[in-house]
């Protein structure tokens, strides 16, 4: 993303951030992708959405053991997915995971007490 100078006091709809305002790079510019990216990308989405709405019946079924599995994967997708992933920490998905795992099922306890 390229970004350009405004002295513009009035937000015109553009996304912006403080004084620059966010311009996505000319069309000649963007780098096309194939089909096959376009199908992993759907994938990906359709993985995390099918993952994301069986978790959410097991909590709402008080099924703690596959919400527990199910937030690990969601989570662990959701870091692979992510470019802010670290190259330092190789198996930072897994420490990721499980801290959303866990917190799946304390959320899924306290919940039951509220």
């Amino acid at each position: 993303m390229r970004e350009t100078s405004t002295s513009k006091s009035v937000h015109d709809g553009r996304p912006s951030c403080g004084k620059y305002v966010v311009m996505p790079p000319p069309m000649w510019e963007i780098p096309t992708i194939g089909y096959w990216d376009y199908v992993r990308i759907a994938s990906r989405g359709c993985l995390m959405v099918t993952l994301v709405a069986s978790n959410t019946v097991f909590v709402a079924h008080g099924n703690l053991a596959p919400a527990f599995v199910g937030g690990f994967f969601i989570s662990a997708l959701w870091w692979t997915n992510s470019s802010n992933h670290r190259p330092e920490a190789p198996y930072g998905w897994v420490a990721y995971g499980f801290g959303a795992a866990v917190g799946t099922v304390t959320g899924s306890v306290l919940a039951r007490f509220v």
